[in-house]
């Protein structure tokens, strides 16, 4: 769900992520293809499917995975997102 001020985004994605290991490495790259449904709603209705394409670093670290990825979506609508964040292992 996006939070905007005059349209209401609601988004639900099924990605297959695929990770790849360099040997000696911290680094891990990952790409993840997958579709979209996008719904929009200021007033009007709108549905829209769309194909999802991400690549984007992980770092494995000992305790944290920082990771920034970049979902690009192409569809009746086109549009990127670029996004980050830290996972932690328990």
């Amino acid at each position: 769900y996006y939070f905007t001020d005059n349209i209401d985004v609601f988004n639900f994605s099924l990605n297959f992520p695929f990770e790849f290991k360099i040997d000696d490495s911290v680094l891990r790259p990952m790409v993840a293809p997958g579709i979209g449904i996008w719904h929009f709603s200021n007033g009007n209705s709108e549905t829209e499917l769309a194909l999802n394409l991400i690549g984007g670093l992980l770092f494995y670290l000992d305790v944290v995975e920082p990771f920034v990825q970049l979902r690009v979506y192409v569809g009746d609508g086109s549009g990127a997102e670029l996004m980050g964040g830290v996972l932690f292992r328990l």
